[in-house]
């Protein structure tokens, strides 16, 4: 599993977006995106992402179904590596393959809103930080 919406704030949905893809990359389903050079391609690190992809295929016109990641919203993602001292409020960011989180105490990703499990693989609620 990657990351995906799992709650809003409010009662409306993100709808999905069909977004330029960049060329020969490879997309997952969950992946964190950003918008560069007029087309979506992998966020990962300290940077906060834009969009999530909601596909792993690129339609005949280049195009890749995305949701805006709204600072209202909720998120379920993967921890990829063991955290004992995980709690709600702890910082994260995203790992080298944008479609799990890793601990870091100066995190500018994503706040633990609700800690799953502490284990790799294990699954946490975030909010992505404004």
């Amino acid at each position: 599993m990657a990351i995906m919406p799992y709650t809003e704030d409010h009662a409306l949905v993100q709808p999905w977006l069909r977004m330029p893809a960049t060329a020969a990359e490879v997309y997952t389903r969950g992946e964190a995106l950003t918008l560069a050079s007029g087309a979506v391609t992998k966020q990962s690190g300290a940077n906060k992402p834009q969009y999530l992809s909601m596909s792993e295929t690129v339609d005949e016109d280049s195009q890749l179904h995305a949701s805006y990641i709204s600072d209202d919203a909720i998120f379920i993602g993967e921890l990829s590596a063991d955290d004992a001292t995980l709690a709600v409020g702890s910082k994260l960011n995203l790992d080298d393959t944008g479609t799990k989180f890793v601990s870091d105490a100066s995190g500018t990703v994503a706040v633990v809103e609700k800690v799953l499990g502490t284990k790799a693989g294990d699954k946490v609620l975030v909010r992505f930080i404004k």
